[in-house]
C-alpha cells in the first residue's frame, strides 16, 4: 500500500509543507505587525500546533500499521483491520477540526478575511495533493 513511491510523494509534502509554513509564517508576522500586534506566531508555536495536529496522529498511525503488519501480516492489516479502523479515522478527523475550530471560534467570527486569506491557499494545497495522489495511483 505504501511502498517507495508512497514514501517519496510523503517526503515532498512534507517539503512543500514547510514551505508552506514558511510562507504563512512570514504573512502572519507582517499581518501582525501592521496591526499593531506583537509579530504573529512564533516558530515555537508552530511547531507545537504541527506536534499536536500532525505529529500524534502520524506516529500513532505508523506504529499502528507497523505493529499490525509485524503481528498479522500484510493481508489481514490491508483486508481486516484497515476496512474497519477507516471511518474511526474520519469521526476523529473530524472531532480533531471540531475542537480546532470551537477553541478559536472567535478569532473566525472577528478575523473572517484572515481565515480567508489562509484558507485559499489551503484549499491550493489539498487540490495539489489530491492531483498527486491521484497522478502516481494512475501511474503504478
Amino acid at each position: 500500500m505504501c511502498g517507495a513511491g508512497g514514501f517519496q510523494l510523503h517526503f515532498s509534502g512534507v517539503v512543500f509543507f514547510r514551505i508552506r509554513l514558511h510562507l504563512h509564517h512570514s504573512s502572519a508576522s507582517m499581518v501582525g505587525s501592521a496591526r499593531g500586534g506583537g509579530g504573529g506566531l512564533s516558530i515555537g508555536q508552530i511547531a507545537q500546533s504541527v506536534i499536536i495536529y500532525l505529529g500524534i496522529p502520524f506516529t500513532g498511525g505508523a506504529v499502528t500499521r507497523l505493529a499490525g503488519l509485524k503481528t498479522e501480516g500484510r493481508n489481514w492489516c490491508e483486508d481486516k483491520f484497515i476496512p474497519k479502523i477507516s471511518p474511526v479515522t474520519l469521526i476523529a478527523l473530524l472531532f480533531t477540526i471540531l475542537v480546532m475550530f470551537s477553541l478559536k471560534g472567535e478569532y473566525i467570527v472577528h478575523l473572517p478575511f484572515d481565515v480567508i486569506r489562509v484558507a485559499v491557499p489551503l484549499c491550493g494545497d489539498v487540490l495539489r495533493v489530491v492531483f498527486c495522489v491521484h497522478e502516481g495511483w494512475r501511474h503504478l
